[in-house]
């Protein structure tokens, strides 16, 4: 295990990184860190702090709604399913603990690191091949920070799930 302190993140941060992660994230950059798995897989962890996103069914960016957790829930009227959900704390911040998924792409719908990023390419969004396990952490100053772990949906790797729960456990904010 291996501390990593963010360097460029919106939201700075400490967290443990397991050896299941490539350290250090591939980006750190204002609005995203991002781990891949070691193991050939793909598996990642990512933080995001949402800019500008697309709701389902829109072609347009939106700057992140207030109340970041209820328009998330919202995707469900658009296929998203959420279960598993529980509130806990990271980083001394309230945060609600979900696992994520849906039968229809979704693209952008989670966020944009960036203002002007590609809705399909440079976005994050639910998708049907992957399971989220997700962490909505309310930083306050209208300010959302996400962090997931993509697993793939046919193939579910509970000790990867449980290793992003330790990481999330290990967080500080600085």
């Amino acid at each position: 295990m291996q501390s990593y302190t963010s360097t460029s993140f919106k939201v700075p941060l400490t967290v443990v990184v397991d050896p299941l992660l490539k350290s250090p994230p591939n980006p750190d950059s204002p609005g995203l860190l991002s781990w891949d798995a070691v193991a050939p897989t793909n598996e990642k962890v990512r933080f995001l702090t949402p800019v500008e996103l697309y709701p389902p069914g829109s072609s347009t960016p939106q700057p992140p709604q207030a109340n970041y957790l209820d328009y998330l829930r919202g995707q469900a009227a658009q296929g998203a399913k959420f279960s598993n959900i529980s509130t806990i704390t990271v980083g001394g911040r309230p945060a609600t603990l979900m696992t994520a998924t849906t039968s229809s792409g979704m693209d952008g719908s989670l966020g944009c690191p960036f203002l002007g990023a590609d809705r399909g390419e440079g976005c994050y969004g639910l998708q049907p091949d992957l399971s989220l396990r997700i962490a909505v952490i309310d930083m306050g100053h209208g300010t959302t920070l996400l962090a997931w772990a993509r697993i793939g949906i046919d193939a579910p790797d509970e000790a990867f799930v449980s290793m992003f729960e330790r990481m999330l456990a290990s967080v500080q904010f600085k």
